[in-house]
């Protein structure tokens, strides 16, 4: 994807939504033999909007699968799913990376 996108040289781009997995997260039965980790998720996410720095515009779309964060909080620990902090956008820093919603 990154090197069609860099041959292509694109104004802007569109993240239509399920830009992690949340694996861990999900509320269905998990395989024992997937062991990444959210913190992988997120890093790998960096990673490729860091590639896209030089696309002027970002935008994105929550998914289902970047929903399951706020989800998760919301059902393991209601008490802080207020906090700004716990938000999909501010786990993944999508500002950092120039990204719109």
């Amino acid at each position: 994807m990154l090197s069609f996108i860099g041959q292509l040289k694109p104004q802007g781009v569109i993240l239509n939504g399920d830009i992690i997995d949340g694996y861990g997260l999900s509320k269905f039965p998990r395989k024992s033999d997937i062991t990444h980790t959210l913190a992988d998720e997120i890093r790998q996410v960096q990673a490729v909007l860091g590639a896209l720095q030089d696309i002027p515009k970002k935008v994105y779309i929550l998914g289902n699968h970047d929903q399951r964060v706020s989800d998760y909080i919301d059902r393991q620990a209601p008490g802080i799913a207020s906090l700004p902090s716990v938000r999909f956008e501010e786990v993944v820093r999508t500002a950092d990376y120039g990204l719109q919603p």
